[in-house]
């Protein structure tokens, strides 16, 4: 299999080739070698956009002014090394405004890569496509919550002892109460930046609380020029789950979907901080206002020991996927 550092190995290293397509003319690409064993290829076109050449499918092509999908074409290389060839082929081409923005489009190429490599059907191109998509319709939109938020959560799952769990459990969370959720147990990640450990929570958390087994991951970091941003965190989940292409796929569409804009932009925060910072604590733990009968909507900002142990809690698959990672 192969992972984004070998996908960018094969982008600088991309031999020089030309491509002639009885569909778009002539156009110049700069192609690496065969990836893999399914003929896939990465590259520049002549514009510089980012290129992967992938098999050909029956279906409908794709042209937007950052993205161009072509499903099929007769394509001839010619290699003035090793002669030439030709085949029916599609590619997808990308123009790319920064390195954020390249190491999520990478990301998607690896698990089409892969994805094919392990015998997939071609088809399955067809839904990556639409990840691609997504991906340049979403730099156009507001993010959908604070990326610090969005940060922490994948920073749990990037640093847990069982990221399936967690993965699983956060991509599955439809109704966004709590960051994760399984049958019976809630996780929830609350980050801060500040000089307190300090979190907002609401009455929704406080009720739904008292029918599950919930607990809280509180961190603590800061925003930092070498810090990770969420490109990067979400590369890192993603190649801590190569082995499940399906969920690679849905945890890239979530964070596309609330990153949005910032992806053009992201920001930075000192991820060694956080894991030495990062304690669990049992929801119950956390102090909360008296409420009065009839109160139906209400936020409250508690204020925790910056320095403290994280509570013992048991039985919730969900703190033990995080929990050992994090103390050891």
């Amino acid at each position: 299999m192969i992972d984004e550092a070998l996908l960018r190995s094969a982008l600088k290293d991309a031999r020089q080739l030309q491509t002639h397509s009885s569909s778009s003319g002539t156009v110049a690409f700069t192609l690496s070698p065969e990836l893999g064993t399914s003929s896939c290829r990465i590259g520049l076109n002549s514009d510089g956009h980012i290129v992967l050449l992938v098999p050909a499918q029956q279906t409908h092509g794709v042209k937007l002014a950052r993205f161009h999908y072509m499903p099929a074409a007769p394509i001839s290389f010619q290699d003035l090394a090793h002669g030439s060839w030709s085949g029916s082929y599609g590619f997808v081409a990308c123009d790319v405004e920064n390195a954020a923005q390249e190491r999520v489009l990478l990301g998607i190429f690896v698990q089409i890569v892969n994805a094919l490599d392990s015998g997939q059907d071609a088809k399955i191109v067809t839904g990556y496509v639409g990840a691609v998509r997504a991906l340049f319709s979403a730099l156009e939109r507001p993010s959908q919550r604070a990326e610090l938020g969005l940060w922490g959560e994948l920073f749990v799952i990037a640093r847990s002892r069982e990221p399936l769990t967690l993965a699983s459990a956060w991509v599955d969370d439809a109704n966004s109460v709590f960051d994760f959720a399984t049958s019976g147990h809630r996780l929830e990640v609350k980050t801060t930046t500040g000089a307190w450990r300090q979190h907002i929570f609401s009455i929704t958390q406080l009720e739904q609380a008292q029918t599950a087994d919930t607990a809280v991951v509180s961190v603590m970091t800061t925003e930092v020029e070498s810090g990770t941003s969420v490109p990067e965190l979400l590369m890192k989940s993603q190649n801590r789950l190569r082995h499940n292409p399906e969920l690679q796929h849905a945890m890239l569409e979530k964070t596309v979907r609330i990153a949005g804009s910032s992806l053009g932009n992201p920001r930075r925060w000192d991820e060694d901080q956080a894991m030495s910072t990062a304690r669990v604590l049992a929801f119950d733990s956390i102090p909360r206002p008296g409420l009065e009968p009839g109160i139906i909507d209400l936020s409250w900002t508690a204020r925790l020991a910056t320095k403290m142990e994280s509570d013992v809690v048991t039985d919730n698959p969900l703190v033990a996927a995080f929990q050992l990672e994090a103390a050891s």
